[in-house]
């Protein structure tokens, strides 16, 4: 199969239902050329259209007839073909390969002289039918016997599977080709030549290339731009009409600006809005008057809703009449109250100087109250001796002088008052009592272990603390002895904790009851918890263990800490000091702690001295010597005395032997300095 019979066959199955977007919006277009390598010089059958994008008129009936259909020469591409009908009435009937709705039909036939045509689209039901409502349209010819393509426009779209022509009233009836155009998707015009503006949200009227807009464009052809003030970049498809404004913008392309004032937007065709607070007037272009409270005026007059301090009137030019405390009335201008001091209709009247806070009634004058020691309607007459405050008629003292009670302040509260020695104004009950002194006339006295520097209790003489050692409501009971530095609280428990060995809130249980072999414990979250074990005992895991046999104190089985007496050594304290070591006794290394006895020297007092040292420092220096033998100083540092210093030697030994055993003495401590 060569390329073109290929691409035939190709093309004649894709005119059942044309391909989407045969025409991109860039203007490229799907090829239905016959070659499309080296550009379009014709149509491939089935197409046809300018070749210059690529033949993009489709023929929708080109080979889609039924293998049933008699006349089927009418839509096989070919218009030198034919199909006639000789029968009288003469007709020409095709039958599709499936139900197709038509609108317009291009028909090629010969026409007779004074010859009348009519098309019909018919279902399967009705093949033979040629009702009105299965016509498609009529039309004649009057000149002479012509070929010609007829375009036909049905009345209305019509479904159907057949095509039916007939023609009367003369014979025979011939047609060339049937055939129905419409442009591929994407592309318009009588030859397809127009590309759908991509501007288009869908695909465009194949005839006039008219389309519905993206959002943002306008016009016929989707080729106007929305305004960037039309909100959203949405207007009118047809006028470009901005359906509302961006915020700020009003008028018909929304190039108008709304007020200042306008609290959000505006009114799209008006410009009116609601005002921000300040501003009045149907589009807000008007600012309330500075003198109007909150600068809150009413938006259709600017009509002040109340006025700042000082002023009124309706737009509150006017400034109030008289000394007003805070506002006056907008309309009249008189005080709704007058300022602090003052007095009268207009407020230019002051307050007698002895009246409380300077208050005094509106229209009298007469004092609301009097300050301290003050009385009388304008306060101008002194309270009686000692009162600091009394009523306004005089009667009665409300507040005397410190020490001082009574109707008139005219009695002394009890000395062992406390509080500056005050007391109630009518009984001369003392309010507080001084330390040491308690009851309602502070006349008794405080236990003596009550702690000195604080007062026991107003009433009941109970102390609020006690001395050191004491406890108990009136501090008359002892602490426990267990408790660190004899300390306690009223309940008897322990201030600053226990002392060794003993634990609980009063300090009277025992760590070693609790703990067995325990010496000093603590309580944790309520149970005792060991801290330090007994000599001899060890902790682990907050309990004690018993150290080997002869450690005093240890850290495991394993290892002692310090051997009993100091006389064993070794980390278990199994092995006995050397008995040549004073005392016995030795460190846990087995170190001697004392001077070494039984004529030995060293560390561990293992080493024996010279011949005739009772003690020695070492091999070559005796500190005393036996019965018998004397001390021989030679050698001995600057020939001072030799005491501890130097060799024993026999005292019946001849001249030449202790030469000798001098000589021996000196050559050692050559060796060993």
């Amino acid at each position: 199969m060569d390329l073109i019979t290929f691409l035939l066959v190709v093309h004649t199955l894709s005119f059942v239902k044309l391909i989407q977007a045969q025409c991109d919006k860039n203007g490229t277009c799907v090829c239905h050329c016959t070659d499309c390598s080296f550009g379009c010089r014709s149509c491939l059958p089935g197409w046809s259209g300018s070749t210059k994008n690529f033949c993009q008129k489709a023929n929708t009936l080109y080979q889609f007839y039924a293998k049933d259909s008699e006349h089927i020469k009418v839509l096989d591409g070919n218009s030198s073909s034919f199909a006639e009908s000789s029968y009288n009435p003469p007709f020409i009937t095709v039958r599709l390969k499936a139900p197709k709705v038509v609108s317009r039909l291009d028909i090629t036939l010969q026409l007779d002289a004074e010859n009348n045509y009519t098309v019909y689209v018919k279902d399967k039901d009705n093949q033979y039918a040629q009702e009105n409502t299965l016509e498609c349209n009529t039309f004649s010819h009057k000149g002479v016997r012509t070929i010609k393509t007829i375009s036909v426009m049905c009345k209305q779209p019509l479904e159907g599977i057949y095509i039916h022509i007939v023609s009367l009233p003369k014979v025979p009836l011939r047609v060339y080709e049937i055939e129905e155009f419409e442009c591929t998707n994407g592309s318009f015009g009588y030859d397809c030549t127009g590309i759908c503006p991509k501007t288009c949200s869908d695909q465009c009227n194949k005839e006039t290339g008219q389309c519905t807009c993206k959002t943002g464009f306008w016009g016929t052809y989707c080729n106007q731009t929305c305004s960037t003030l039309c909100k959203d970049t949405l207007c009118d498809p047809n006028s470009g009409v901005c359906v509302n404004c961006i915020l700020g913008q009003y008028g018909l392309n929304c190039t108008d600006q709304c007020s200042l004032g306008c609290q959000d937007t505006c009114n799209k065709t008006s410009g009116f809005c609601n005002c921000k607070k300040g501003y009045y007037s149907a589009n807000c272009s008007l600012q309330c008057s500075e003198n109007c409270k909150n600068r809150n005026c009413l938006q259709e007059s600017g009509i002040c809703a109340s006025c700042v301090q000082g002023k009124y009137g309706n737009f509150c030019k006017e400034d109030c009449v008289g000394d007003c405390g805070d506002s006056c009335a907008q309309d009249t201008g008189l005080c709704a109250s007058c300022t602090e001091g003052k007095y009268n209709l207009y407020c230019n009247n002051s307050c007698p100087q002895n009246c409380k806070s300077k208050i005094c009634d509106r229209n009298t004058g007469k004092c609301s109250q009097c300050q301290a020691g003050f009385m009388g309607d304008k306060c101008l007459e002194l309270c009686s001796t000692h009162c600091q405050k009394c009523t306004q008629d005089g009667f009665k003292c409300t507040k005397c002088e410190n020490g001082w009670y009574g109707v008139k302040c005219e009695k002394r509260c009890q000395d062992s008052c406390g509080g500056n020695k005050t007391c109630d104004i009518e009984r001369g009950l003392c309010h507080v009592c001084s330390i040491g002194y308690f009851g309602e006339f502070c006349k008794l006295k405080c236990n003596e272990n009550c702690d000195l520097g604080t007062m026991c209790d107003k009433v009941s003489g109970y102390c609020h603390s006690c001395k050191p050692g004491k406890r108990g409501s009136f501090c008359a009971e002892s602490c426990s002895q267990n408790c660190r530095n004899l300390s306690c609280f009223m309940n008897e428990s322990c201030i600053n904790g226990c002392e060794d060995s003993w634990f609980g809130q009063r300090c009277s249980a025992k760590c070693g009851f609790a703990v067995p072999s325990c010496d000093t414990c603590e309580v944790i979250d309520n149970k005792p918890v060991c801290q330090q074990c007994s000599d001899s005992w060890f902790l682990n895991d907050s309990r004690c263990f018993k150290c080997p046999q002869n450690c005093s104190s240890c850290l495991s089985v394993s290892k002692c800490h310090e051997c009993k007496q100091n006389l064993f050594y070794g980390e278990t304290c199994n092995l006995p000091c050397n008995a040549a070591c004073s005392n016995k006794t030795c460190d846990i290394t087995g170190q001697c702690i004392g001077k070494c006895e039984n004529n030995k020297y060293g560390t561990e007092c293992n080493q024996d001295c010279p011949v005739g040292c009772r003690s020695c420092h070492n091999a070559s220096w005796c500190s005393s010597c036996e019965n018998g033998f004397h001390m021989k100083c030679e050698g001995c540092p600057d020939n001072s005395a030799c005491s501890e210093c130097g060799i024993c030697v026999n005292s019946n030994e001849d001249g030449i032997a202790g030469i000798m055993n001098g000589m021996s003495w000196k050559y050692h401590s050559f060796l060993t300095s």
